[in-house]
């Protein structure tokens, strides 16, 4: 359970977060995905060319979803996007304020300032992951 007004307090710290506080160093760490490839280096690229090739499609679903107002594409999305922030080591908190807010029923003008950061931060680790292949 949570409290409606300490979640969109926290929705407002992290969508008004300004942008320089993601460096390179830290969008993403692949320690997680070193270890389970077991240090394989064709497997890790192999998942990270895979993750690069298919952020830009979800990208642009999340992008469709708002437009349309599809809150359940737009919590499916975020959901599948946890997962896979898990294997690059990114951080997924603001996936799980945008699922938390979707179902708390925040104003969706709030929902879309959060995919807009999502898209945001997805373009900045696609580009720090880029460089690493």
């Amino acid at each position: 359970p949570f409290n409606k007004d300490e979640l969109y307090a926290k929705i407002v710290r992290l969508t008004t977060r300004g942008d320089d506080e993601f460096t390179p160093d830290t969008l993403v760490d692949l320690s997680y995905l070193r270890e389970i490839s077991g240090a394989n280096e064709t497997i890790e690229r192999d998942m990270i060319n895979l993750f690069i090739s298919e952020m830009s499609d979800v990208q642009k679903k999340l992008l469709e979803a708002v437009a349309s107002s599809d809150e359940e594409t737009i919590c499916k999305l975020s959901h599948k996007l946890i997962s896979s922030f898990g294997i690059i080591g990114a951080d997924a908190v603001l996936l799980h304020t945008l699922e938390a807010s979707i179902r708390a029923k925040t104003p969706f003008t709030t929902v879309e300032k959060i995919v807009v950061k999502i898209t945001r931060n997805i373009s900045a680790i696609l580009r720090v992951l880029e460089k690493s292949v």
